[in-house]
């Protein structure tokens, strides 16, 4: 088991990223290529291309909400004592996972809503052009949840220290 564990990068967000990222690239060079050389477009490449953008920018977001590398302003935090800091940091955790509950529970319902409806050209059900914004929100529940937990107990030790 630890074998097959050991196969897989230890960041696998990022690995699928990039992965999405250079077929993305490669598809764009191909179908410039074909227009230009054969002024032929071949059909498809640009829904794969819409697909892989979607996954990839989302998985993104994924890697940015793992690694606490999101954008933040921190100007007003950086003010504050360190105590009132953890708790602003609480607070804004627990204000992200209520949007991201919310985002997970209608990106699934909106996800059921287009896997009635087909894509143009591939013909494949239009919900997963959809699905990474359910399933991503779940991931980055998950990471937001662990990181709460980290300054939650922060926050405590800190009050204890302070008593």
């Amino acid at each position: 088991m630890k074998s097959v564990l050991n196969f897989f990068p230890k960041d696998i967000e990022s690995f699928i990223s990039g992965l999405l990222l250079g077929s993305i690239t490669l598809l764009i060079f191909f179908e410039v290529f074909t227009r230009f050389l054969f002024s032929y477009t071949p059909s498809g490449t640009e829904e794969i291309e819409t697909l892989f953008f979607g996954w990839f920018v989302l998985l993104g977001a994924v890697t940015a909400t793992k690694k606490y590398t999101h954008v933040k302003i921190e100007v007003f935090v950086s003010r504050l004592r360190p105590a009132r800091q953890l708790f602003l940091i609480l607070v804004v955790d627990l204000l992200v996972i209520f949007f991201l509950v919310f985002l997970a529970i209608y990106g699934y319902s909106y996800m059921k809503f287009e896997m009635l409806s087909v894509s143009s050209i591939l013909e494949i059900p239009e919900g997963y052009f959809v699905l990474p914004i359910p399933l991503c929100a779940v991931l980055m529940i998950v990471y937001r949840l662990i990181s709460f937990k980290k300054n939650f107990t922060n926050y405590v030790r800190r009050k204890k220290e302070t008593l």
